[in-house]
C-alpha cells in the first residue's frame, strides 16, 4: 500500500541521515527500521479490533459482512504475529533476559492473546455475551505493551548511540591530545635546533672577527656534534693551520736575517 510504501521511504531516510544504515552494528538500524515498518501497521491494527470489536459487542450479533470483516482482520494480526516473531528473531538473536527481550516477548504473546479473543469470543461464540469494557480493556493493553516495546527500542538505540558517541569522542581527544604534544614537541625541537645554530654562527663570527683583527689565538668554542660542531672544528683547524704557517714563516724569516747578517760580517773581515 502507499502508507506501507512511505513508511519504509521514511525509514530508509532516517536511517541515512543519521547513518544508521552505515553503521558497523547494525542492530540499531533494524531496530529504527522494526519501528517504523512494523510498529505503526501493528497499532493500526489493533485499534481496527478495538473499532470492530466495539461494532459487534454494540450489535451483539454479527452479520455476514462484519464477519468477513472480522476474518480478514484475524487474517492480517496472524500475518502481524509472523512479521513480528521473525523480525525480533533476526534483531534480538543475541539478547536474553534483558528489559528489550522481556517487552518483545510481551509483545509477540498479547498478539497471540488478540488473536485468541478475537476467534473465541466474537468469530466462534455462538453469541456474543461478553462484557464490552473487559474487550476494550485486553486490547488496549496490546497497544500499551507494543508502546513499551517502542519505548524499550528506542532507550536501547539511545544507549548504543550514547556509548558510540563517547568511544568516538575519547579517540577523538586521544588523537587531538597526540597531535597537540606532536606539535609541541616539534616546536620545542625546532626552537632548539634555531637556538643552537644562532649561538654557534654567532661563536664562530665572533672568532672570525678577532682573527681578522690579528688575533690567531682565539677559537670557537662549540661542543655541538651536529653540522655546526664539524664546522668550528674545521674552522678552528684552519686557524690553527694557519698560525703555523705565520710561525714557520716568521721563524724562516729570522733565520735569514741571521743568515745575511753573518754573511755581511764575514764580508766586512775579508784583507
Amino acid at each position: 500500500s502507499v502508507s506501507a510504501f512511505l513508511l519504509n521511504r521514511s525509514s530508509d531516510l532516517i536511517s541515512d541521515d543519521s547513518n544508521l544504515s552505515r553503521d558497523i552494528d547494525d542492530v540499531n538500524y533494524r531496530l529504527v527500521k522494526l519501528i517504523l515498518d512494523k510498529m505503526e501497521p501493528l497499532l493500526e491494527h489493533q485499534g481496527k479490533l478495538r473499532g470492530f470489536g466495539a461494532l459487534a459487542f454494540k450489535q451483539a450479533a454479527l452479520n455476514s459482512q462484519m464477519e468477513k470483516t472480522l476474518s480478514r482482520l484475524l487474517d492480517v494480526l496472524g500475518r502481524d504475529q509472523a512479521r513480528m516473531l521473525a523480525s525480533l528473531e533476526a534483531v534480538l538473536s543475541g539478547e536474553k533476559n534483558t528489559p528489550l527481550a522481556v517487552s518483545a516477548h510481551n509483545v509477540t504473546k498479547q498478539l497471540q492473546r488478540s488473536i485468541v479473543r478475537l476467534e473465541d469470543e466474537l468469530l466462534m461464540a455462538y453469541e456474543i455475551s461478553g462484557v464490552w469494557g473487559d474487550f476494550f480493556s485486553q486490547a488496549t493493553e496490546s497497544s500499551e505493551i507494543i508502546h513499551q516495546f517502542i519505548l524499550q527500542a528506542l532507550v536501547k538505540v539511545e544507549g548504543q548511540l550514547q556509548l558510540r558517541h563517547d568511544e568516538q569522542s575519547q579517540k577523538f581527544y586521544t588523537l587531538l591530545f597526540g597531535v597537540l604534544m606532536m606539535l609541541i614537541i616539534t616546536n620545542y625541537l625546532m626552537m632548539g635546533f634555531n637556538f643552537s645554530t644562532r649561538e654557534g654562527i654567532r661563536s664562530i663570527l665572533d672568532s672570525a672577527r678577532k682573527v681578522a683583527m690579528g688575533d690567531l689565538t682565539t677559537r670557537a668554542t662549540l661542543k655541538n656534534r651536529d653540522e655546526m660542531g664539524q664546522l668550528a672544528a674545521e674552522f678552528n683547524l684552519m686557524i690553527e693551520k694557519n698560525h703555523e704557517l705565520i710561525g714557520a714563516v716568521r721563524t724562516t724569516t729570522r733565520e735569514i736575517g741571521r743568515a745575511v747578517q753573518q754573511e755581511c760580517r764575514d764580508r766586512y773581515r775579508m784583507p
